[in-house]
């Protein structure tokens, strides 16, 4: 049963079902009519003869007293029925009329009441008492053919065929029919769910049928809807991780790039510094002059970058120690300008000083000193035959101090990279302006300890202005 019910659809399941149950209930329905009906109509026969039979023999006793035959053929003329095959009548003597033999009834006793039924034949036979005493004096027998009920019987059994099997079909192709609309639906969904599984996309089912149908679909319908979008989502979010990842393998494989670039940096601006304070040395001890003053700039250069790098850790990684003392800006630049004034004329740059503030300022002065000279260095650096000018001022209870050159200025899309730890517009060891790309970095860094920052507004040929502002009272 299991195997039959893997092997065959629904549509045939419920058919053979429904035709099979369509077929025991014709047959039983026609076995049963066809037996109420013989039995029904056998009965009937049975009771009127019966009552025949026993209306004779009232009818033949006189006959049977005087021993008269031609009374009682006057009396089995009157019947004149073709179903009657034999009629005879007794006395207790004798057999005293006879229409012809009679068919074999078996043992049946005339001069009583009996009854012998065969296939083809009904024997009836009635006992004719006395009126006044009630005792036996006769009999009558009566055989009759069933041919004619049997025929009745059969063309009704028959007729009953035609009818069952007519309505069957009806009723069977209403079911076909029934059935065939009931399991569309589900062979459409079969279809659809096929086809999704073969990867194939936006397929939805028009909502028919039953209302449990419509439920289904309607289901089916949301789930794929949900599935796709899934999928969508899916698609979507491993798109973005692929290019997510593509995107830091880049990164990656810049940041090496990078990395290899600062070592060349860093490792050629220690190197250079060092080499030159070597080559001196060396010149010294061939006798060849006294380079001590050069040797020391070398030396300080080196110590420079050391400074830097140090510095740039300790601000990176938030281990800043401020010391914070009250002071003025404008000694500071005055402080700032004795030390500069001499090394910004290796450059033939001008150097002004402009600071109208004259009060006083709660917060690390040597970080603020470190942040001016970075931005004197940087300006220096990019100036030739120029002018710097530091400029100083308050503005919202905030201390502005300016440096701006006339150097070779920065392009637009570089200005978000100035501040970058290493960064610098030429990235070889064989680039015109020295230093490791950490002194604005730093300044950065000092200005967020100081709970202020530094801006740049710059054009290429225009020269840079650099802006420190911070607090007044942090």
């Amino acid at each position: 049963m299991k195997h039959f019910f893997k092997n065959h659809s629904f549509k045939q399941i419920m058919l053979l079902l429904s035709f099979f149950t369509l077929f025991v209930l014709a047959i039983s329905y026609t076995l049963s009519m066809h037996y109420l009906f013989s039995t029904s109509i056998n009965g009937h026969m049975r009771e009127m003869w019966q009552r025949q039979t026993e209306n004779i023999a009232e009818q033949a006793k006189f006959s049977i007293i005087t021993e008269s035959k031609s009374d009682i053929e006057k009396i089995l003329l009157l019947l004149d029925n073709p179903l009657i095959i034999h009629a005879s009548v007794y006395t207790l003597e004798q057999q005293l009329y006879s229409t012809n033999s009679p068919p074999p009834c078996g043992a049946i006793q005339p001069l009583s009441d009996a009854f012998v039924e065969t296939e083809n034949y009904w024997c009836f036979s009635s006992a004719a008492k006395d009126y006044q005493t009630q005792q036996t004096i006769g009999g009558v027998l009566l055989v009759i053919s069933k041919k004619a009920i049997n025929a009745l019987i059969q063309q009704n059994l028959v007729n009953n065929v035609l009818v069952v099997s007519f309505l069957t079909a009806i009723i069977f192709c209403f079911l076909y029919y029934s059935t065939k609309r009931l399991t569309a639906p589900l062979l459409k969904l079969s279809a659809v769910m096929k086809k999704i599984t073969d990867q194939q996309r936006g397929l939805r089912i028009d909502t028919e049928g039953t209302m449990d149908m419509r439920n289904i679909q309607a289901s089916f319908n949301l789930m794929i809807l949900k599935i796709e979008q899934h999928e969508n989502n899916l698609e979507e979010k491993i798109k973005d991780r692929v290019l997510e990842l593509s995107e830091a393998y880049s990164k990656a494989q810049g940041a090496s790039q990078v990395k290899s670039d600062i070592l060349k940096i860093v490792s050629h601006e220690m190197k250079t510094p060092l080499h030159s304070a070597l080559f001196y040395l060396h010149l010294m001890k061939s006798g060849e002059g006294n380079f001590v003053t050069d040797i020391m700039n070398c030396l300080e250069r080196l110590q420079k970058q050391i400074d830097n790098l140090l510095n740039y850790s300790q601000a990176s990684e938030n281990k800043v120690t401020l010391n914070k003392t009250s002071f003025s800006p404008k000694e500071l630049l005055e402080q700032i300008t004795e030390y500069y004034t001499s090394l910004l004329k290796i450059h033939h740059n001008q150097f002004i000083v402009n600071c109208p503030y004259q009060g006083q300022i709660h917060s690390d002065k040597q970080l603020i000193k470190q942040i001016v000279n970075n931005l004197i260095d940087n300006a220096n650096k990019h100036s030739h035959h120029g002018k710097i000018t530091v400029a100083c001022n308050c503005k919202k209870n905030h201390l502005i101090i300016s440096v701006a050159d006339t150097g070779c200025g920065i392009s637009e899309e570089n200005l978000e990279n100035v501040f970058i730890p290493f960064w610098q517009i030429d990235m070889s060891s064989a680039r015109v302006h020295e230093g490791s790309g950490l002194g604005l970095s730093i300044c950065q860094l000092f200005a967020e300890a100081l709970e202020g920052h530094v801006s740049v507004v710059s054009k290429i040929d225009e020269g840079a202005v650099f802006t420190l502002s911070i607090p007044l009272n942090p």
